[in-house]
């Protein structure tokens, strides 16, 4: 299924409890479960369905841990393309599923496109539907 692309290895990114949902394992799992959570924020949860939300993504940005997560990220991706691995999957958790480990893997796979990577995003959000933009309520 994964493809060796031009730019060197592919980096899987998914937003889910890798381990418990039936995803198959992932090479690294960052647990995000200790950033902001978007879910006790009413603004955004009562106008934004999840972490693809541009206006989630602004705020889950501003936590201080964000540039650390990014930085490993890259790292990551970097390490496999050096080694030219095809791929590399990188699994973010959280408490929900839906607000801030959606926000990180759009944030990290922007970070990642800025820097000519070839990135692949899965999103599996139980109780939501697929849109990909916020609806007023």
């Amino acid at each position: 299924m994964q493809t060796t692309t031009s730019s060197g290895s592919r980096t899987i990114l998914y937003s889910c409890p890798c381990t418990a949902s039936g995803t198959n394992s992932v090479n690294y799992e960052i647990d995000v479960s200790k950033f902001r959570d978007p879910a006790g924020n009413k603004a955004l949860t009562s106008t934004c369905q999840d972490g693809r939300d541009g206006r989630v993504q602004d705020w889950i940005a501003t936590d201080p841990r964000m540039d650390a997560v990014l930085h490993s990220v890259l790292c990551i991706a970097d390490d496999a393309k050096t080694t030219k691995a095809s791929h590399v999957s990188i699994g973010f958790t959280d408490h929900h599923g839906q607000w801030a480990s959606v926000a990180l893997v759009e944030l990290a796979a922007q970070h990642l496109r800025k820097e000519q990577y070839d990135v692949v995003i899965f999103h599996r959000v139980a109780g939501t539907r697929n849109a990909s933009s916020c609806s007023a309520t």
